[in-house]
């Protein structure tokens, strides 16, 4: 089984709030909207990073992020 992208599902109490901090984080917007419970970042051709604020469609998580400077 060879893995071609993976995401990290985060679930969030509040889906304003957590929008805005990921935006100002990751510099921009998600890049889709798929359901009003649900964001999704493409951070990379392998992956990237969803939130949701539906416990039936994501759980608990972390991500772990490395850069050079913040």
């Amino acid at each position: 089984m060879t893995i071609r992208k993976s995401y990290a599902s985060l679930l969030v109490a509040d889906m304003t709030a957590g929008e805005a901090w990921y935006t100002k984080l990751l510099g921009r917007g998600p890049d889709y909207r798929p359901m009003p419970t649900l964001l999704h970042w493409e951070l990379s051709d392998q992956g990237g990073l969803m939130l949701s604020s539906s416990e039936e469609i994501a759980g608990h998580g972390v991500v772990f992020l490395y850069v050079d400077d913040l």
